[in-house]
């Protein structure tokens, strides 16, 4: 979990680690105890985080899997191939791997040390489908690259669908995001866009030397939970949002996040105006982007 931080919005300088010394100034005590148990929690995860402001954002919530870096067989040669040809990129095995990009699914199961019993589905998916990793690790949001004259199950038809590593009975909402680490007692720039496509190509084509930034994607979530997530969930207090919405957003979208975010931080609308382009999630030279404050 984070660490216990406090942040005056009237007054920047006036943030940092929660400290029971720190509360009890607060909360004006003059000289009275805070409860023991409190200071004793403060005083705990004070020590922990002591002169480390780095926090990973993007770990796993129960398992610790990896994505390795893939082993270049035909499929995800084509796979790869498909990525830069459609960003303009040239990302490499390494970045495929850091950016927890599945090209074959039967290796990153192996990998792992997961069970798996090979059947006509599975090696649709190992051959037809690209995964992204989910930011808990339980799913991958996989992407159809076969072209149309390949026969497919109506379950495999759709471009995007989901796999579930792990079973499970709780309500998980799954995002992707991009492994990052970022210093919390500096201003944080959260990008977030629909899809992973979306959410790569900002990461490499319009920012590709990031400051202390997150890229995450809500894949057929919602906008305002994914923000709330970083805030309720991660702790993150020093942000700026900007958003990457498809051109079709729904109307009701941006005034709900204008509503119940802008008062917390600030937050900026990207689009792409390329004529015939709806997103973001294509090379650069397609992107004429436009940029207003919510």
């Amino acid at each position: 979990k984070p660490p216990f931080q406090y942040h005056c919005f009237k007054d920047n300088s006036h943030s940092g680690i929660l400290t029971p010394k720190v509360l009890e100034k607060l909360l004006n005590l003059e000289g009275k105890s805070l409860d023991e148990s409190i200071a004793e929690e403060l005083e705990t995860e004070s020590r922990i985080h002591h002169n480390s402001s780095n926090y990973r954002v993007n770990r796993a919530v129960k398992y610790g899997l990896k994505v390795p870096i893939p082993n270049m067989d035909p499929y995800s040669t084509a796979k790869l191939a498909y990525i830069n040809n459609r960003l303009g990129v040239n990302l490499h095995p390494e970045d495929i791997s850091n950016s927890k990009i599945v090209l074959s699914l039967y290796e990153f199961l192996s990998y792992n040390n997961i069970q798996f019993q090979r059947n006509n589905y599975m090696d649709l998916i190992n051959t037809y489908f690209i995964g992204f990793l989910s930011n808990t690790n339980m799913a991958l949001n996989l992407r159809r690259v076969a072209n149309d004259s390949v026969k497919l199950p109506p379950s495999l038809k759709e471009r995007y669908t989901n796999y579930k590593i792990f079973q499970t009975n709780q309500q998980i909402t799954n995002y992707y995001i991009l492994p990052s680490q970022v210093d919390i007692f500096k201003p944080i720039r959260i990008n977030i866009a629909e899809g992973p496509f979306d959410i790569l190509s900002v990461r490499y084509n319009l920012r590709k030397t990031p400051d202390n930034e997150i890229f995450a994607a809500i894949q057929g979530n919602r906008y305002l939970g994914l923000i709330k997530y970083f805030i309720e969930v991660m702790g993150l207090i020093l942000i700026e949002i900007h958003i990457y919405p498809d051109n079709d957003i729904q109307d009701y979208v941006l005034p709900e996040i204008k509503r119940v975010v802008t008062p917390l931080c600030d937050v900026y609308i990207h689009k792409n105006i390329t004529p015939g382009e709806k997103d973001f999630g294509v090379s650069m030279s397609k992107i004429d982007e436009v940029v207003r404050k919510l």
